[in-house]
């Protein structure tokens, strides 16, 4: 695959993007190892991270396209997800639209209070990943892990790529299960995706919000 990056701001740059182009996280990962030049810079990925609670559960839905509705109103006339996240840090779904989303079959849903996070931030947290593949990962957090680095020989071969770079450790960020607990009581909330370059350890996240 020929991959074209595009350097803008999210709500511009996806608009020049090709339908159908644009890589999820693991999908992303997958072409970092094999391509040096990926792996030295920062990429935003396609996975629509919805957070909110069910069940009485703080819960974590990674949403994949065309079910991004982060994605889908980026460019609206009108209170566009791209402006709720830059003047406020968060973007609040229709109800309808995140029902559906949540629904979709592709979605992954994610128990974030069984996730073993780390990390003092208010508003965010990390699953830590040793690249060594000495890992012990609950169910929650391997649904996790596959969705943003992939899974099978896949990971083993990004967990290697890593470690030939020098990272002991990467990580996952979402949101902190506190903070979520808060912003969640007026709907569920989306945030953009992202994926660090290997200088900064690698790290995949679901809580950006551009503030």
């Amino acid at each position: 695959m020929v991959l074209e990056t595009i350097v803008n701001n999210l709500r511009d740059g996806f608009h020049e993007l090709e339908p159908g182009t644009f890589l999820h996280s693991a999908e992303l990962l997958a072409e970092q190892v094999e391509n040096v030049e990926l792996q030295n810079q920062g990429h935003y990925v396609a996975d629509g991270p919805l957070y909110g609670l069910r069940e009485q559960k703080l819960t974590l839905w990674l949403t994949r396209l065309p079910h991004n509705l982060v994605l889908r109103h980026l460019g609206d006339a009108e209170n566009s997800s791209y402006d709720q996240l830059t003047q406020t840090g968060n973007y609040y779904a229709d109800p309808a639209e995140a029902e559906e989303a949540i629904a979709a079959p592709d979605t992954v849903e994610i128990d974030i209070g069984q996730l073993r996070l780390e990390g003092k931030n208010k508003k965010w947290r990390y699953l830590n990943i040793n690249t060594n593949g000495e890992n012990d990962f609950n169910p929650e957090e391997t649904k996790l892990v596959h969705r943003m680095n992939g899974e099978g020989a896949a990971l083993q071969r990004a967990l290697e790529a890593m470690g030939k770079r020098g990272i002991q450790r990467t990580g996952i960020r979402v949101l902190n299960p506190l903070y979520v607990a808060e912003v969640a009581r007026e709907g569920v909330v989306g945030r953009a995706a992202w994926r660090n370059n290997f200088n900064n350890n690698a790290n995949a996240n679901a809580n950006d919000d551009w503030k």
